[in-house]
């Protein structure tokens, strides 16, 4: 009955934004977000991690196909964290 109400493609940005703030353990204390939408099939997602202070932000983007949505929200983590989201994460 629920299922008429669901966007899929919203549910699609909701799951790879959520997946991003736990690959990164977020909380509270750290700024951090992500934001995806979707374009036809286009896949977009942004995020970035930032010191409390403001001093250290780093920004990442990955884009890719709608249903790959898991694997960019992965991926976009991974890059956060490459960029040094862990050693900001870890100092706050």
């Amino acid at each position: 009955m629920l299922a008429k109400l669901n966007d899929e493609d919203t549910a699609r940005c909701v799951l790879a934004e959520r997946l991003v703030s736990r690959s990164l353990a977020g909380s509270c204390t750290v700024p951090l977000g992500a934001y995806a939408s979707i374009s036809n099939d286009d896949f977009i997602i942004k995020g970035f991690v930032a010191s409390p202070d403001g001093t250290q932000i780093i920004y990442a983007e990955k884009k890719g196909n709608k249903s790959d949505f898991y694997k960019l929200g992965k991926g976009l983590s991974q890059i956060l964290i490459d960029k040094g989201a862990k050693d900001i994460l870890s100092s706050s």
